[in-house]
């Protein structure tokens, strides 16, 4: 791997923790706002979630996680591989935007319009650049007062971004979240 390689990935990380940075910055006035250091299949993630209004809420994220490959496949539809081990892990930003319509104190259950674009990796050319747009039912249940276990199932449509490939995909998430800052 040459320097040049090597810079953009740190580019890219600094840019992301500038982000998430700044946007903690500007939600402490807000009420009802958190922030979270998560682990999960997708990965590692710092996320900030804001109410909007009343059961509404948006949460952003950066990251570093799994890489994706689309291909065709043998029946000549689009496939959809992801790499399912953290030696190459590829930059992401994500957000989803969050319907509780069931919400106690315990923890929630939500519909989420989420997308999520995948970086790629300059250093491996199996890992395209690829943007994954989502609809799915999810739970968000607390298992300490910080920390806090999120799953979802879904359906979501995937796009390269530098090739003419996408398609239709299951979506499967699963996270522990440790909330950091509460406001």
């Amino acid at each position: 791997m040459d320097k040049k390689h090597n810079n953009s990935g740190l580019f890219k990380i600094v840019v992301l923790l500038s982000l998430f940075i700044s946007v903690n910055t500007m939600c402490v006035a807000q009420e009802k706002t958190k922030s979270f250091i998560n682990f999960g299949f997708q990965g590692f993630e710092a996320s900030v979630n804001v109410k909007l209004y009343n059961d509404f809420n948006l949460e952003l994220f950066g990251g570093t996680g799994l890489g994706y490959n689309i291909s065709e496949k043998e029946n000549g539809r689009s496939g959809f591989d992801v790499n399912v081990g953290y030696e190459k892990l590829v930059p992401f930003i994500k957000g989803a935007l969050k319907w509780d319509f069931v919400n106690n104190e315990n923890g929630r259950i939500y519909l989420s319009l989420q997308s999520k674009y995948s970086f790629g990796s300059r250093s491996d050319s199996y890992f395209e650049k690829v943007n994954l747009t989502e609809i799915n039912c999810g739970i968000d249940r607390f298992l300490t007062k910080r920390l806090l276990f999120n799953g979802h199932l879904g359906i979501g449509y995937f796009q390269g971004i530098d090739i003419n490939e996408g398609g239709t995909s299951l979506t499967l998430g699963a996270t522990l979240k440790y909330n950091i800052i509460k406001f």
